[in-house]
């Protein structure tokens, strides 16, 4: 069994889908009419994306996160978000020998981490 999707309400469905294909490289896969639209990464990894007037609460420490596979493909995502979304992508890349992490938050304030493990990845 392996996780396939998630499913995120947001509160604007063109900004979103912006953001999504722009820094995370997600594609466009499906509409299914004005209210649920699929976009899908490279390793097939489906994004499903409903709008709503406003996002609900999240509780604290709630996030989804992207693994990769070193410290330089890290600070590229970093790097290129930041030329994009300046305003979203504020904190810093944390290095801690082995590993890295940093997040930020989509246009809706949903919290992405970005991380790599060596431990993980072997």
């Amino acid at each position: 069994m392996r996780l396939n999707h998630l499913h995120l309400l947001v509160t604007d469905l063109d900004k979103s889908q912006e953001f999504y294909t722009r820094t995370l490289g997600f594609s466009f896969k499906v509409s299914y009419g004005p209210e649920l639209i699929f976009l899908q990464n490279k390793e097939g990894f489906d994004l499903a994306l409903t709008p709503v007037s406003k996002r609900p609460e999240m509780p604290p420490g709630v996030h989804f996160g992207f693994r990769v596979d070193n410290h330089e493909e890290l600070a590229g995502i970093q790097k290129s978000g930041r030329s994009l979304y300046s305003e979203l992508f504020t904190e810093e890349l944390r290095h801690h020998g082995s590993w890295g992490s940093f997040a930020c938050e989509d246009p809706d304030g949903y919290v992405i981490e970005f991380y790599w493990d060596q431990a993980l990845s072997e």
